[in-house]
């Protein structure tokens, strides 16, 4: 949070303020989380069950994590700390903090007004998000942004890849950066460069209209308004949240040397990732048009600052190319199941490229561990994923968001797994529930049996978000009550806009 945010959510915490989602039965503790100046320097989880995803580690039973200033400070058995905030997690899982590599976070509020299951999803989506869109202003967009936020550290996801896609003014992309930050998630911040108001509420647009809006190439704009956020927002290189820029739409469209160009001016941004979506294009091939990763390739575009999102129809001959780059991908084994072909998390795994599990649009279940189970299910929609799925165990699959979720964001060396010297993002996971099993190891309790109600606790960089099963600071029916308000709202703007074929 910036410093005026912090003294206005303190301020309106001590006076009893409900309509900003602030729940005052536990003002103290909110007070606490909001300012670190308030927070002890050191917290000491007690007799942990410690589920690392670090391999020189493994698991621990009844083990001590401390944390200080943020990090992990050390691991062991019969740790002491003064003046630490102590926790007793005897009988508790910790786990090192989720990651999704790839969400649109702003889609996540408004969950339900289109779903995966229905055959709406097929024949509108694209066209429904890219009328819904249209009606949100930036007091929305910071809204979205900030709830969609807390849902995610709700369900054990320290760090999300924000695929922020509808920008089509600078003041957008500002409250969408406030937002995320004001939430205190982790992760990157993908400022697309792409979207303008060439309609608006009231207009008629055809399909064609909306499809060359989604592929138009970024406006000068576009770079200062990145430019601006990075500088205004992302200066630390500390932060939970860095700074990314996702491209504009350009496979399947984009000429090369316009492609290129865009290229060198983002990556004299110097951004944490670079972000793109890669995605099979049916129908006539041009000349000088990117449609694959090999075309990417051959233009010199790949590296391990970038990030492919979907990626089903890659090749195994792009997947080397890939390795041989350092270039990741992130896949959500949930968003991908309507397309004809499965996550590739598998192929990715056996190729070497590091990947990650994601959520894609605010259509996939906000239990992440879903997610992960899905991950491993996706394995069965094809021969050869068959075969790996007999080879892999229940870590291998947590990975995915975990350590080499971590590796595939560009921030393994800064978390995804529970290490001395990592940021201090984790889970405590509750095991009381009935039907949560005491057998088996860790990993295998928690990919099989774990879900959103068993989370007691998160940590983002030492900061306590999550204890005893509830958000610190946070009131959930102010916030619902709000978004009902704002869902109402869009739903109308998007009626607006009528539709010719």
């Amino acid at each position: 949070m910036s410093e005026l945010t912090r003294q206005n959510f303190l301020k309106m915490m001590a006076a009893g303020v409900a309509g900003l989602g602030l729940d005052t039965s536990v003002a103290a503790r909110a007070a606490r989380a909001a300012d670190p100046k308030l927070t002890k320097p050191r917290t000491l989880i007690r007799e942990a069950d410690i589920l690392s995803m670090d391999p020189k580690i493994g698991e621990m039973s009844s083990a001590d994590v401390l944390i200080e200033n943020g990090k992990i400070a050390a691991i062991g058995k019969g740790l002491s700390a003064d003046m630490a905030e102590v926790v007793d997690a005897q009988g508790m899982i910790l786990m090192p903090g989720m990651v999704d590599g790839h969400r649109h976070v702003w889609q996540t509020p408004i969950a339900g007004a289109m779903v995966k299951t229905s055959q709406r999803y097929g024949k509108d989506y694209i066209f429904w998000s890219m009328r819904i869109r249209m009606a949100v202003t930036p007091e929305y967009m910071h809204f979205l942004n900030y709830y969609g936020s807390l849902l995610a550290i709700n369900s054990g996801v320290t760090s999300v890849v924000d695929n922020v896609h509808l920008l089509y003014t600078p003041e957008l992309g500002d409250a969408a950066a406030r937002g995320s930050i004001d939430a205190g998630v982790g992760g990157i911040f993908g400022f697309q460069l792409s979207g303008s108001r060439a309609y608006g509420l009231g207009d008629t647009v055809t399909r064609k209209q909306i499809i060359s809006e989604i592929f138009s190439p970024p406006m000068e704009w576009h770079f200062k308004a990145a430019e601006t956020i990075r500088n205004k927002y992302f200066s630390d290189a500390d932060a939970p949240m860095q700074f990314g820029v996702h491209l504009s739409n350009f496979v399947g469209f984009g000429q090369a040397a316009q492609v290129r160009e865009e290229m060198a001016r983002i990556r004299a941004m110097k951004p944490a990732l670079i972000l793109e979506d890669v995605q099979a294009i049916k129908g006539p091939r041009h000349p000088g048009v990117l449609y694959s990763i090999a075309d990417m390739n051959a233009e010199g575009l790949l590296g391990p600052d970038l990030l492919i999102s979907h990626g089903n129809e890659i090749t195994d001959a792009e997947l080397a190319m890939m390795a041989a780059s350092g270039t990741k991908v992130a896949s959500s084994a949930w968003g991908e199941f309507p397309y004809p072909a499965p996550s590739i998390h598998g192929r990715a795994l056996k190729a070497g490229v590091d990947s990650c599990v994601g959520t894609d649009g605010g259509f996939a279940p906000l239990d992440f561990f879903e997610l992960v189970r899905a991950t491993y299910l996706s394995l069965f929609r094809y021969p050869e994923g068959m075969a790996q799925a007999r080879g892999v165990e229940s870590a291998d699959i947590l990975a995915f968001s975990t350590s080499r979720g971590a590796a595939a964001i560009g921030m393994g060396d800064q978390l995804g797994s529970i290490s001395v010297g990592k940021r201090a993002d984790m889970v405590l996971l509750s095991t009381d529930r009935p039907g949560f099993p005491l057998l088996g190891n860790l990993a295998d309790r928690v990919v099989n049996y774990g879900q959103l109600s068993d989370i007691d606790s998160v940590w983002i960089a030492g900061r306590l978000r999550k204890s005893g099963g509830r958000m610190i600071g946070v009131d959930w029916k102010a916030l619902a009550d709000r978004n009902r308000v704002i869902q109402a709202a869009l739903a109308r703007g998007e009626a607006s806009i009528k539709m010719e074929s």
